[in-house]
């Protein structure tokens, strides 16, 4: 049987002051959309940006539900491993996703180590 290509690419784990095992991961998906039962709103198929804070233990990773946030990339109608890769290698996304890791760092409280400190 052929294994199923991944939704979900990771892009990156940022570190941050928190501690040696807190991170902010960021990633690029595929959603099939529907309806959203938190917001009441539908959600759109499409390939979306997130960023999520972690935590990163001996063999596990946790997150803390709705710590993080997604844009949509763009909308599409069925899932394309060869566009979610074109997605995931771009950078012409970046000043969506600086947007995005502000809003979250903002929003939870969170510093990234910067080159020196790192």
């Amino acid at each position: 049987m052929q294994k199923k290509p991944s939704r979900t690419i990771r892009i990156n784990r940022i570190a941050t002051t928190q501690s040696e095992k807190h991170f902010l991961e960021v990633s690029v998906h595929y959603s099939l959309g529907g309806h959203n039962f938190f917001s009441g709103k539908p959600t759109p198929r499409g390939f979306y940006l997130s960023v999520q804070p972690i935590e990163v233990g001996d063999g596990f990773t946790t997150f803390l539900g709705f710590t993080g946030i997604k844009s949509m990339l763009e909308p599409a109608a069925r899932f394309n491993a060869k566009r979610l890769n074109e997605l995931a290698e771009s950078t012409e996304h970046q000043p969506l996703l600086d947007e995005l890791i502000n809003h979250v760092c903002t929003k939870q409280g969170i510093t990234l180590k910067t080159s020196e400190a790192a």
